[in-house]
Protein backbone atom coordinates (compact mmCIF):
# COMPACT_ATOMS: atom_id res chain seq x y z
CA UNK A 1 0.00 0.00 0.00
CA UNK A 2 2.78 2.48 0.91
CA UNK A 3 4.52 1.66 -2.36
CA UNK A 4 1.37 2.65 -4.25
CA UNK A 5 0.86 5.84 -2.23
CA UNK A 6 4.42 6.95 -2.82
CA UNK A 7 3.62 6.83 -6.52
CA UNK A 8 0.35 8.66 -6.19
CA UNK A 9 -1.80 5.55 -6.58
CA UNK A 10 -4.59 4.65 -4.22
CA UNK A 11 -5.81 1.00 -3.83
CA UNK A 12 -9.37 0.34 -2.72
CA UNK A 13 -11.65 -2.71 -2.81
CA UNK A 14 -8.55 -4.84 -2.24
CA UNK A 15 -10.48 -7.79 -0.86
CA UNK A 16 -12.47 -9.66 -3.48
CA UNK A 17 -13.53 -13.19 -4.34
CA UNK A 18 -10.71 -13.63 -6.82
CA UNK A 19 -8.04 -11.89 -4.75
CA UNK A 20 -8.06 -9.07 -7.31
CA UNK A 21 -8.19 -5.33 -6.69
CA UNK A 22 -9.38 -2.16 -8.32
CA UNK A 23 -6.55 0.35 -8.77
CA UNK A 24 -7.08 4.08 -9.24
CA UNK A 25 -4.62 6.75 -10.29
CA UNK A 26 -4.94 9.94 -8.24
CA UNK A 27 -4.92 12.88 -10.59
CA UNK A 28 -5.93 16.52 -10.36
CA UNK A 29 -9.19 15.81 -12.12
CA UNK A 30 -10.10 12.96 -9.78
CA UNK A 31 -9.65 9.19 -9.57
CA UNK A 32 -9.07 7.32 -12.79
CA UNK A 33 -9.49 3.50 -12.92
CA UNK A 34 -6.29 2.09 -14.38
CA UNK A 35 -6.88 -1.54 -13.31
CA UNK A 36 -6.98 -2.68 -16.92
CA UNK A 37 -3.33 -1.76 -17.34
CA UNK A 38 -2.30 -4.53 -14.91
CA UNK A 39 -2.44 -8.25 -15.52
CA UNK A 40 -5.35 -9.81 -13.65
CA UNK A 41 -4.48 -11.97 -10.65
CA UNK A 42 -5.39 -15.56 -11.58
CA UNK A 43 -8.33 -17.04 -9.71
CA UNK A 44 -7.87 -20.05 -7.38
CA UNK A 45 -8.74 -23.41 -8.98
CA UNK A 46 -9.20 -26.33 -6.59
CA UNK A 47 -8.24 -29.90 -7.45
CA UNK A 48 -5.28 -31.69 -8.97
CA UNK A 49 -2.52 -29.89 -10.87
CA UNK A 50 0.31 -31.44 -12.87
CA UNK A 51 3.59 -29.70 -13.65
CA UNK A 52 5.51 -29.91 -16.90
CA UNK A 53 7.93 -32.22 -15.03
CA UNK A 54 5.17 -34.71 -14.31
CA UNK A 55 4.76 -33.87 -10.61
CA UNK A 56 1.33 -33.63 -9.04
CA UNK A 57 -0.05 -31.11 -6.53
CA UNK A 58 -3.44 -30.76 -4.93
CA UNK A 59 -5.48 -27.77 -3.75
CA UNK A 60 -8.48 -28.55 -1.56
CA UNK A 61 -11.77 -26.77 -2.33
CA UNK A 62 -12.02 -25.57 1.28
CA UNK A 63 -8.47 -24.18 1.35
CA UNK A 64 -7.36 -20.61 0.64
CA UNK A 65 -5.30 -21.70 -2.32
CA UNK A 66 -2.38 -23.38 -0.56
CA UNK A 67 -1.14 -26.67 -1.95
CA UNK A 68 -1.69 -29.73 0.23
CA UNK A 69 1.27 -30.98 2.30
CA UNK A 70 1.64 -34.07 4.49
CA UNK A 71 -1.19 -36.60 4.74
CA UNK A 72 -4.45 -35.70 3.03
CA UNK A 73 -7.60 -37.75 2.58
CA UNK A 74 -9.09 -37.11 -0.85
CA UNK A 75 -12.31 -38.83 -1.90
CA UNK A 76 -11.80 -41.61 0.64
CA UNK A 77 -8.15 -42.34 -0.20
CA UNK A 78 -5.00 -41.20 1.58
CA UNK A 79 -2.14 -39.38 -0.16
CA UNK A 80 1.12 -37.89 1.07
CA UNK A 81 2.61 -34.63 -0.19
CA UNK A 82 6.11 -33.44 0.68
CA UNK A 83 6.87 -30.00 2.12
CA UNK A 84 6.85 -28.42 -1.34
CA UNK A 85 3.45 -29.97 -2.08
CA UNK A 86 4.67 -32.67 -4.49
CA UNK A 87 2.69 -35.93 -4.38
CA UNK A 88 4.76 -38.99 -3.38
CA UNK A 89 4.40 -41.91 -5.80
CA UNK A 90 5.94 -45.40 -6.05
CA UNK A 91 7.83 -45.11 -2.79
CA UNK A 92 7.87 -46.09 0.86
CA UNK A 93 7.09 -43.60 3.60
CA UNK A 94 7.81 -44.09 7.31
CA UNK A 95 5.49 -42.19 9.62
CA UNK A 96 5.08 -42.55 13.40
CA UNK A 97 7.08 -45.81 13.38
CA UNK A 98 4.86 -47.35 10.71
CA UNK A 99 5.64 -47.99 7.05
CA UNK A 100 3.31 -46.94 4.25
CA UNK A 101 3.56 -47.42 0.50
CA UNK A 102 2.44 -44.76 -1.96
CA UNK A 103 1.38 -46.42 -5.21
CA UNK A 104 1.76 -45.28 -8.80
CA UNK A 105 -1.35 -43.11 -8.42
CA UNK A 106 -0.12 -41.83 -5.06
CA UNK A 107 -2.83 -43.65 -3.13
CA UNK A 108 -1.57 -45.26 0.09
CA UNK A 109 -1.69 -49.03 -0.38
CA UNK A 110 -4.33 -51.13 1.39
CA UNK A 111 -4.72 -54.90 1.73
CA UNK A 112 -2.32 -57.01 -0.38
CA UNK A 113 0.19 -55.21 -2.57
CA UNK A 114 2.98 -56.72 -4.69
CA UNK A 115 6.03 -54.45 -4.69
CA UNK A 116 9.20 -55.36 -6.63
CA UNK A 117 8.02 -58.97 -6.82
CA UNK A 118 7.29 -59.28 -3.08
CA UNK A 119 3.88 -59.36 -1.40
CA UNK A 120 3.06 -57.08 1.54
CA UNK A 121 -0.10 -56.48 3.54
CA UNK A 122 -1.41 -53.06 4.61
CA UNK A 123 -4.15 -52.74 7.22
CA UNK A 124 -7.20 -50.45 7.25
CA UNK A 125 -4.99 -47.59 8.42
CA UNK A 126 -2.70 -48.24 5.42
CA UNK A 127 0.10 -49.40 7.74
CA UNK A 128 2.37 -52.27 6.67
CA UNK A 129 1.74 -55.34 8.85
CA UNK A 130 4.33 -57.73 10.28
CA UNK A 131 3.89 -61.07 12.06
CA UNK A 132 0.71 -63.16 11.94
CA UNK A 133 -2.38 -61.92 10.12
CA UNK A 134 -5.67 -63.60 9.23
CA UNK A 135 -7.30 -62.74 5.93
CA UNK A 136 -10.45 -64.45 4.65
CA UNK A 137 -10.09 -67.31 7.17
CA UNK A 138 -6.49 -67.99 6.06
CA UNK A 139 -3.40 -67.34 8.17
CA UNK A 140 -0.27 -65.65 6.82
CA UNK A 141 3.06 -64.65 8.30
CA UNK A 142 4.88 -61.44 7.41
CA UNK A 143 8.60 -61.11 8.17
CA UNK A 144 10.06 -58.15 10.06
CA UNK A 145 10.55 -56.40 6.71
CA UNK A 146 6.87 -56.99 5.90
CA UNK A 147 7.48 -59.57 3.16
CA UNK A 148 5.00 -62.45 2.95
CA UNK A 149 6.48 -65.74 4.12
CA UNK A 150 6.46 -68.87 1.96
CA UNK A 151 7.90 -72.31 2.72
CA UNK A 152 9.13 -73.24 6.19
CA UNK A 153 9.03 -70.98 9.25
CA UNK A 154 10.30 -71.75 12.75
CA UNK A 155 8.32 -69.72 15.25
CA UNK A 156 8.68 -70.08 19.03
CA UNK A 157 10.24 -73.51 18.64
CA UNK A 158 7.56 -74.86 16.28
CA UNK A 159 7.68 -75.40 12.53
CA UNK A 160 5.04 -74.11 10.12
CA UNK A 161 4.70 -74.37 6.35
CA UNK A 162 3.33 -71.71 4.00
CA UNK A 163 2.18 -72.30 0.43
CA UNK A 164 3.68 -70.32 -2.48
CA UNK A 165 0.53 -68.15 -2.26
CA UNK A 166 1.35 -67.46 1.39
CA UNK A 167 -1.41 -69.22 3.31
CA UNK A 168 -0.43 -71.41 6.27
CA UNK A 169 -0.92 -75.09 5.49
CA UNK A 170 -2.64 -77.70 7.62
CA UNK A 171 -2.88 -81.44 7.02
CA UNK A 172 -0.48 -83.23 4.68
CA UNK A 173 2.22 -81.21 2.95
CA UNK A 174 4.71 -82.48 0.36
CA UNK A 175 8.07 -80.76 0.17
CA UNK A 176 11.09 -82.07 -1.76
CA UNK A 177 9.71 -85.61 -2.13
CA UNK A 178 8.94 -85.93 1.60
CA UNK A 179 5.54 -85.75 3.28
CA UNK A 180 4.84 -83.80 6.47
CA UNK A 181 1.76 -83.40 8.61
CA UNK A 182 0.64 -80.09 10.08
CA UNK A 183 -2.07 -80.04 12.76
CA UNK A 184 -5.11 -77.73 12.75
CA UNK A 185 -3.01 -74.88 14.19
CA UNK A 186 -0.36 -75.33 11.49
CA UNK A 187 2.28 -76.91 13.75
CA UNK A 188 4.38 -79.68 12.17
CA UNK A 189 3.89 -82.99 13.95
CA UNK A 190 6.50 -85.62 14.82
CA UNK A 191 6.25 -89.16 16.15
CA UNK A 192 3.21 -91.41 15.96
CA UNK A 193 -0.02 -89.88 14.65
CA UNK A 194 -3.43 -91.17 13.62
CA UNK A 195 -5.21 -89.65 10.64
CA UNK A 196 -8.56 -90.90 9.31
CA UNK A 197 -8.14 -94.22 11.15
CA UNK A 198 -4.61 -94.90 9.87
CA UNK A 199 -1.38 -94.75 11.85
CA UNK A 200 1.69 -92.92 10.58
CA UNK A 201 5.12 -92.21 11.96
CA UNK A 202 6.83 -88.87 11.46
CA UNK A 203 10.56 -88.67 12.02
CA UNK A 204 12.26 -86.00 14.13
CA UNK A 205 12.57 -83.91 10.96
CA UNK A 206 8.82 -84.28 10.46
CA UNK A 207 9.24 -86.42 7.34
CA UNK A 208 6.78 -89.30 6.99
CA UNK A 209 8.37 -92.70 7.60
CA UNK A 210 8.31 -95.50 5.02
CA UNK A 211 9.62 -99.05 5.50
CA UNK A 212 10.81 -100.67 8.71
CA UNK A 213 10.93 -98.88 12.05
CA UNK A 214 12.09 -100.25 15.39
CA UNK A 215 10.44 -98.83 18.50
CA UNK A 216 11.55 -100.21 21.84
CA UNK A 217 12.09 -103.90 21.03
CA UNK A 218 9.40 -104.20 18.38
CA UNK A 219 9.45 -103.75 14.62
CA UNK A 220 6.79 -101.99 12.55
CA UNK A 221 6.40 -101.51 8.83
CA UNK A 222 5.08 -98.38 7.08
CA UNK A 223 3.85 -98.70 3.53
CA UNK A 224 4.74 -96.36 0.64
CA UNK A 225 1.70 -94.22 1.49
CA UNK A 226 3.05 -93.95 5.04
CA UNK A 227 0.29 -95.92 6.75
CA UNK A 228 1.30 -98.57 9.27
CA UNK A 229 0.90 -102.09 7.89
CA UNK A 230 -1.02 -104.93 9.54
CA UNK A 231 -1.37 -108.51 8.37
CA UNK A 232 0.82 -110.01 5.67
CA UNK A 233 3.42 -107.95 3.79
CA UNK A 234 6.13 -108.88 1.34
CA UNK A 235 9.51 -107.17 1.55
CA UNK A 236 12.56 -108.19 -0.47
CA UNK A 237 11.01 -111.51 -1.48
CA UNK A 238 10.17 -112.46 2.10
CA UNK A 239 6.81 -112.54 3.82
CA UNK A 240 6.13 -111.08 7.25
CA UNK A 241 3.10 -110.91 9.47
CA UNK A 242 2.20 -107.83 11.51
CA UNK A 243 -0.25 -107.99 14.39
CA UNK A 244 -3.30 -105.71 14.79
CA UNK A 245 -1.20 -103.18 16.70
CA UNK A 246 1.37 -103.19 13.89
CA UNK A 247 4.05 -105.18 15.72
CA UNK A 248 5.98 -107.74 13.72
CA UNK A 249 5.19 -111.31 14.79
CA UNK A 250 8.36 -113.21 15.73
CA UNK A 251 8.93 -116.71 17.08
CA UNK A 252 5.29 -117.62 16.80
CA UNK A 253 2.44 -118.77 14.58
CA UNK A 254 0.22 -116.70 12.31
CA UNK A 255 -3.60 -117.06 12.46
CA UNK A 256 -3.28 -119.42 9.49
CA UNK A 257 -0.84 -121.63 11.40
CA UNK A 258 2.40 -120.59 9.71
CA UNK A 259 5.49 -120.48 11.91
CA UNK A 260 7.80 -117.45 11.82
CA UNK A 261 11.30 -117.25 13.25
CA UNK A 262 13.10 -114.56 15.25
CA UNK A 263 13.46 -112.43 12.09
CA UNK A 264 9.71 -112.57 11.52
CA UNK A 265 10.11 -114.27 8.14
Amino acid sequence: VNWLKERGIERINAASKDYDATVFDIRQDGLVNISTSYKPIPSFQAGWHKSSYGNWWYQAPDSTGEYAVGWNEIEGEWYYFNQTGILLQNQWKKWNNHWFYLTDSGVAAKNWKKIAGIWYYFNKENQMEIGWIQDKEQWYYLDVDGSMKTGWLQYKGQWYYFAPSGEMKTGWVKDKEAWYYMDSTGIMKTGEIEVAGHHYYLEESGAMKQGWLKKANDWYFYKTDGSRAIGWIKDKDKWYFLKENGQLLVNGKTPEGYTVDSSGA
